[in-house]
């Protein structure tokens, strides 16, 4: 089991080098119609890494 724990964690802190610590993103839990109300149980937040993030996203469940 430790060495199972060992690389893991190793292979954690490579993509971690490749790309970059995580940040909160918000993502849709369900396709949300063109200008429908948009529900606290229609977003939820994700850890997404540094080089992955996309542009003009939200961080905050609150901006929504």
């Amino acid at each position: 089991m430790f060495l199972v724990y060992q690389y893991i964690s190793n292979e954690d802190q490579a993509l971690m080098e490749m790309y970059g610590k995580k940040e909160s993103v918000v993502v849709a839990t369900r396709d949300i119609l063109q200008y429908e109300t948009i529900r606290p149980t229609d977003v939820e937040t994700q850890s997404v890494p540094a080089a992955l993030l996309p542009p003009g996203r939200i961080n905050v469940k609150e901006d929504t």
